[in-house]
């Protein structure tokens, strides 16, 4: 049953306040402002309950970032495959970067809050024995050559086209790896060749594999996240980083 304040000219403050059990004249229950000292029955009828207001949001501090995401493009392609890669490790990697953009290489690539990097690039320059992606990696690549990447894991990736240039699919990525590899980093991430169309690359560095997840946006471009959440779960493993938890 509804309650009932009283509400007349007469009553000016709940008698509860000082009486302490009596209800209200005109009421058939106890008046909340038994308690207020002050509130008459019908402001305290009005007023909302200390209960309605909202509760502090809680701040959840977001989840460490595991693996660091650096790639440079020529077209644009490597760059699309990069976001992908973050898409699907959601959490579990921080933004892409392109190289050409990062200020200081050597602090980026030894970040030690970083478990791994997965480094990316594409085949520009075919044929080529230095230089084969044409992006910015080509500039750095002697100073990666120079660090001290002594049990840091990486794993490479690349993009090429099986069928324009079959002869150099994703060459550039052998030049990643072995840069990397260099730089006594342990080198992970290694992806078979089987399902792919091309006649040679450098960057099939053991029979039937090649030394990171090939891809290839032109020829082979509806089989790219289906690649990339194969490849990115084992690179997962193989550096003992934590799966990210499937949003709800």
């Amino acid at each position: 049953m509804m309650q009932r304040f009283c509400n007349s000219p007469e009553v000016r403050r709940c008698p509860l306040s000082s009486a302490g059990g009596r209800p209200c004249s005109g009421c058939n229950r106890s008046c909340p402002a038994s308690k207020a000292g002050a509130a008459g029955c019908k402001k305290a009828a009005l007023a909302p309950s200390p209960a309605s207001k909202p509760l502090p949001r809680q701040q959840l501090a977001p989840p460490p970032e595991a693996l660091g995401i650096y790639y440079s493009t020529a077209t644009g392609k490597t760059e699309e495959v990069a976001n992908i890669i973050k898409e699907v490790l959601g959490n579990a990697a921080a933004e892409p970067q392109d190289i050409g953009d990062v200020p200081d290489l050597a602090a980026a690539l030894t970040d030690p809050s970083l478990d791994g990097l997965l480094v990316g690039a594409p085949t520009w320059n075919t044929g080529a024995d230095e230089g084969r992606s044409g992006t910015a990696w080509d500039d750095v690549l002697a100073q990666v050559k120079g660090l001290s990447l002594q049990g840091r894991k990486v794993a490479v990736f690349g993009c090429g086209d099986q069928h324009g240039y079959g002869d150099y699919f994703c060459d550039a990525m052998e030049e990643l790896h072995s840069s990397f590899a260099a730089a006594g980093a342990d080198m992970v991430g290694a992806w078979p060749t089987e399902g792919y169309e091309h006649s040679e690359s450098k960057a099939e560095t053991k029979p039937g594999f090649f030394c990171g997840l090939a891809l290839d946006e032109d020829s082979q471009g509806e089989l790219t996240e289906g690649r990339i959440r194969q490849w990115t779960a084992q690179v997962l493993q193989e550096m003992g980083v934590k799966a990210p938890t499937a949003a709800a």
